[in-house]
Formats: C-alpha cells, sequence, structure tokens
C-alpha cells in the first residue's frame, strides 16, 4: 500500500509518526481518474508526522 511506503520514506528522513486514521469512503457520487486501471478508491489513509523527537 503507498500510504505504508511513504510513511516508512517520512520516517527514514527523522519524521516521527504521531497519529494515523483511515477514512471508508461509503458514497463517492464521481470516480477518480486512475492510471492505468479503473478501480474505485476505498478508503483514505492519513498519517500525521512531526519532526525530530519531540
Amino acid at each position: 500500500m503507498t500510504w505504508r511506503v511513504l510513511n516508512k520514506m517520512l520516517e527514514a528522513l527523522g519524521f516521527r509518526l504521531f497519529d494515523t486514521f483511515g477514512d471508508r469512503i461509503r458514497n463517492r457520487a464521481v470516480a477518480p481518474r486512475r492510471s492505468g486501471h479503473k478501480g474505485l478508491i476505498k478508503e483514505e489513509v492519513v498519517s500525521a508526522f512531526k519532526l525530530g523527537k519531540g
């Protein structure tokens, strides 16, 4: 999953994950354009980071 890769990249750069949550998309009136396939996005994941240890 893309969000996992991005989270690892940010942590490697010194950012600290302090919150994350998923938001299921239940009713999408207009399907987003997708590159290479017609799949729908079923969930959005939000990750919040802070720079450094504090």
